[in-house]
């Protein structure tokens, strides 16, 4: 699935704060390579432009998000890096029993 125009990023408040859920982030080579794109995108140029931005602000304000297709927990934030690149930082998870 690409993106498109109407592409909707929600943002939950919850009692720990606040997380939200990204379809954007597809692969972890978006994070090395926010310019990548895919076949179904609809406009290449804006889904770079757009995913730039958004990993340039979760580093910034180091907001937390959920992405289905990262490693599990797939919860975490980005740090950004030298190169213009992202990293992923993972939460840890545990369970409780």
């Amino acid at each position: 699935m690409g993106t498109g125009p109407l592409l909707a990023i929600p943002r939950l408040s919850l009692c720990s704060g606040t997380t939200i859920d990204l379809s954007l982030l597809t692969i972890l080579l978006h994070l090395t390579h926010p310019e990548w794109t895919s076949m179904g995108d609809s406009s290449r140029a804006k889904t770079a432009e757009t995913r730039g931005t958004l990993l340039s602000t979760l580093a910034r304000d180091q907001i937390r998000f959920h992405a289905y297709h990262f490693p599990f927990p797939g919860i975490g934030r980005v740090r950004a890096l030298a190169d213009g690149a992202y990293e992923f930082v993972s939460e840890r998870w545990w369970w409780e029993g």
